[in-house]
C-alpha cells in the first residue's frame, strides 16, 4: 500500500496501525506517531547537525523524511530481514541516498559515531539508553520514544520502581510525572558514564512520551545535572487538594529548550500545520512551573462545576497575574507561576 507522509512516499503493509500503539511485525508503520516524526524534523532544521541514525527503521518513514526534509546524512538500521525489504522499495522510491543497514541498534552506535541518534523501539528505552548516551558525539542529540507508559505514569507501582526507581501516584498529573521520570531515569544514566543532559523538546501524545536530549562530556556538568533530580510533594508545592506524598525520584528541572522551541515553526506541507502549531504553543508553556493543577481535582475538592479557560484567565488577568497558561498534558489543566492559591480562592467562592 503507498502512502504519503511528509514529502516522502512509502510503501507499508495493508494492515498498517492507524491508532494506538500497534502490534509489532514486518514493516511496522504507525499513522499516530507521525506528530512525533513532524516535531523531530522541525527541532532537527534548528540544530545544524550532520548525521543522523534512525536506529529502528521499518519501514523507514522517520530516516527518510529527515533526508528528504532536513537536508541531513542518514543512516537506518533495521535487524529484521523482511522490514529491511521495505526499507530498499521506499529508498528506491525517495531516490534516497541514506545508507541502509540489515543490522541491530545496539551494534551499529558502537561503531559509528552520530550527531543525533533517535531510538524509537516498541516499549520500553531501558535496553537501549546506555549504548546511545555512550556513543552519542559529545554535544549531540539523542531522541527517545517510550510507550511504557504504564510503567512510566505509576499505573503499576511494582513496575515503576523495578524499571525506574521511582514512586509515582497515577493521578491526575501522570503525564507530566512520566516526562520527568523518563528524563530523570536518562539523566542518572548519563551520570554514570561521566555525561550530563539538557532536555530540548518533550512532549506526550497519546500511547507515547517523546524526549530529546542534548548529550555531553564532564564530571562538573554532571554533577549539576543531578542536583535536578530530587522528590515532590504536591500537597505542599501546588495545593491542599493533593495528598502529601514525596513522589519521585524525578526531573525537577526544565523539561524543554524555550530557545528551540520558539525557533520552531511549522510549514504548511506538513499535517494539520495548524493543530500542529497549536500543539507546539502549549509546549511552549510546560516550563511555566514545575506541574500544573487539575481544575478537574479542584471541582471535585469543593464540589462545584469547572469555570471556563476563559473566565479563569479574565479572573486572573483582572487580579494583576499574567504568567499563566495551558497544558499539554491535561485539557484542565492549568500552570501559573506565582502559585495557585489565587485560583483555589475561585473556587471557593463559587
Amino acid at each position: 500500500m503507498l502512502i504519503r507522509e511528509g514529502k516522502v512516499q512509502l510503501d507499508i503493509p495493508e494492515n498498517s496501525q492507524t491508532k494506538g500503539p500497534g502490534k509489532i511485525g514486518s514493516g511496522f508503520y504507525n499513522r499516530s506517531q507521525i506528530i512525533n516524526r513532524d516535531l523531530t524534523i522541525l527541532f532537527i532544521r534548528q540544530t545544524g547537525i550532520k548525521t543522523f541514525l534512525d536506529g529502528f527503521g521499518s519501514t523507514g518513514a522517520r530516516g527518510f523524511r529527515v533526508e528528504k526534509e532536513a537536508g541531513v546524512d542518514v543512516t537506518i538500521c533495521e535487524k529484521n530481514p523482511q522490514s529491511f525489504k521495505y526499507l530498499e522499495r521506499n529508498s528506491e522510491l525517495n531516490g534516497s541516498s541514506a545508507t541502509l543497514k540489515l543490522k541491530d541498534f545496539n551494534s551499529e552506535v558502537r561503531e559509528v559515531p552520530f550527531d543525533f541518534i533517535d531510538v524509537d523501539p516498541y516499549g520500553s528505552i531501558v535496553r537501549y539508553a546506555d549504548d546511545a548516551i555512550r556513543n552519542i558525539r559529545n554535544g549531540g542529540y539523542v531522541a527517545f520514544t517510550a510507550t511504557d507508559l504504564s510503567a512510566l505514569t505509576g499505573s503499576y507501582p511494582s513496575k515503576a520502581f523495578r524499571r525506574y526507581g521511582t514512586r509515582l501516584p497515577n493521578d491526575s498529573t501522570r503525564h507530566e510525572a512520566g516526562i520527568r521520570t523518563l528524563i530523570a531515569y536518562l539523566a542518572r544514566r548519563a551520570a554514570v558514564f561521566d555525561r550530563y543532559l539538557e532536555p530540548q523538546v518533550s512532549f506526550w501524545k497519546s500511547h507515547f512520551y517523546r524526549v530529546i536530549i542534548k548529550v555531553s562530556k564532564g564530571t562538573s556538568g554532571s554533577d549539576a545535572m543531578l542536583e535536578n533530580i530530587g522528590f515532590l510533594n504536591k500537597n505542599r508545592e501546588i495545593s491542599p487538594v493533593y495528598p502529601s506524598i514525596e513522589e519521585g525520584p524525578i526531573w525537577t528541572g526544565k523539561i524543554n529548550s524555550e530557545n528551540m522551541l520558539a525557533k520552531m515553526d511549522v510549514p504548511d506541507y506538513m499535517e494539520n500545520p495548524v493543530q500542529l502549531g497549536k500543539f507546539l504553543d502549549l509546549m511552549r508553556n510546560e516550563d511555566i512551573c514545575r506541574y500544573f493543577i487539575d481544575l478537574r481535582d479542584l471541582g471535585k475538592s469543593f464540589a462545584t462545576d469547572i469555570p471556563s479557560f476563559s473566565s479563569i484567565f479574565q479572573y486572573l488577568n483582572d487580579a494583576g497575574i499574567h504568567d499563566y497558561g495551558r497544558t499539554e498534558f491535561s485539557v484542565t489543566g492549568l500552570k501559573m507561576k506565582t502559585g495557585y492559591g489565587i485560583v483555589t480562592e475561585l473556587f471557593s467562592k463559587k
